[in-house]
């Protein structure tokens, strides 16, 4: 049985909600404009490892190109899956991977203050 993550415990959309992931994203949307949609981008410095692909997984972050997205490790993760056991799950992957997809959701989650 695959390790699949549970979306719903959650509440689904609660990234989306965030000012902070909207304003990371609008960086993605912009790194993205102008490239061939058949080459996976990846937008973050130091994370090779994330790829953007409007044709796979609805543009959503990946790893390596592959089918499996940020959301789903992290999730799983924040499920108390190991490293070990995700890596089973899906062979895919490496550690590396795993770790690229972590930095990649703190990168977004971080905190910037602006003073007004």
């Amino acid at each position: 049985m695959r390790l699949e993550p549970d979306y719903g415990r959650f509440g689904g959309r609660l990234a989306a909600r965030s000012p902070l992931c909207v304003r990371n994203q609008d960086l993605i949307y912009e790194a993205l404009e102008g490239t061939n949609s058949m080459t996976p981008v990846t937008p973050v410095p130091g994370l090779d490892r994330i790829t953007f692909d409007p044709e796979k997984m609805g543009g959503r972050a990946c790893v390596r190109a592959l089918r499996i997205t940020v959301g789903t490790i992290v999730a799983l993760v924040a499920e108390g899956a190991s490293v070990p056991e995700i890596l089973n799950e899906y062979p895919e992957l490496e550690e590396d991977d795993i770790r690229q997809a972590l930095s990649y959701a703190a990168w977004l989650a971080r905190e910037d203050v602006v003073s007004a």
